[in-house]
């Protein structure tokens, strides 16, 4: 088990005086399926952009993984596919290039930092990692071949399902994972909820409720003034909240007889 630490979490954008987290503070455990939740305009995805680092925040963020966002933006759309992502997942390409030009130097201090690149690359399964990822986008339906396929030429569908399955083979990583379900349809779907139930560690976007029901076992609620984790899925979280607020509705009325 590892957690995620959050602290006096506080950001606004620089040109709105108005703060989007106030102070929040919350913890999540990395084997969570987490459905965040909240109005729109309320901060999803900013909350998102907080935990990867691409926005600066007030407070403390303390986690013993790395966070990935998805979807992530392809700078090279003629690359094909396998390789866009297999360089998405550890920096295969630079180490086999590095590890063959130091092979070609044959000097001792050549060799020497080619035994610790070789290292790194096992670490993260370079041999193996083919037929990882051959075998993962297999899960979501996704034929092996297009994997040879520049990345422009695949459907927006078939983009999704290898990104995705790219960034569940990287190590010691909590996904946030905003919208999956763009450019699929309802098999699609289907199948990434089968594939996301198999999972663990990530943190889920998504306006289609079924979805989201179907596959997470907590809930990251965005409310007006804080951050609430609660165990479930969307109709628990919303049953309990309909509860808390018929509640409230009735304590008002009481203190205005």
């Amino acid at each position: 088990m590892s957690l995620i630490q959050v602290q006096d979490l506080t950001f606004r954008y620089d040109n709105n005086p108005q703060l989007i987290f106030d102070h929040a503070s919350f913890a999540l455990d990395t084997r969570w399926k987490l459905g965040l939740i909240g109005r729109n305009g309320r901060g999803k995805t900013t909350l998102l952009h907080l935990l990867d680092g691409s926005l600066p925040s007030g407070g403390a963020i303390q986690a013993s993984v790395s966070f990935t966002y998805f979807p992530f933006p392809v700078a090279d759309p003629q690359q094909p596919a396998g390789k866009l992502i297999k360089d998405t997942i550890a920096p295969f390409s630079r180490w086999e290039e590095e590890m063959q030009a130091l092979l070609e130097d044959g000097s001792p201090a050549a060799l020497d930092q080619y035994a610790l690149v070789l290292e790194q690359y096992c670490q993260q399964d370079g041999y193996t990692i083919d037929e990882a990822l051959c075998a993962e986008v297999g899960k979501l339906g996704v034929d092996a071949a297009v994997l040879d396929r520049p990345w422009q030429t695949l459907s927006g569908g078939e983009q999704v399902k290898c990104m995705l399955a790219g960034l569940f083979l990287k190590k010691n990583n909590f996904l946030l994972i905003d919208e999956p379900t763009n450019h699929l349809d309802a098999d699609g779907r289907r199948r990434m909820a089968q594939y996301l139930k198999s999972k663990s560690g990530f943190i889920l976007v998504s306006h289609d409720r079924a979805f989201l029901d179907e596959i997470v076992d907590h809930v990251l609620s965005i409310n007006r003034s804080t951050i609430q984790v609660q165990r479930g899925n969307y109709s628990s979280w919303q049953q309990n909240k309909d509860q808390e607020d018929q509640a409230q509705l009735l304590q008002n009325q009481k203190l205005r007889q």
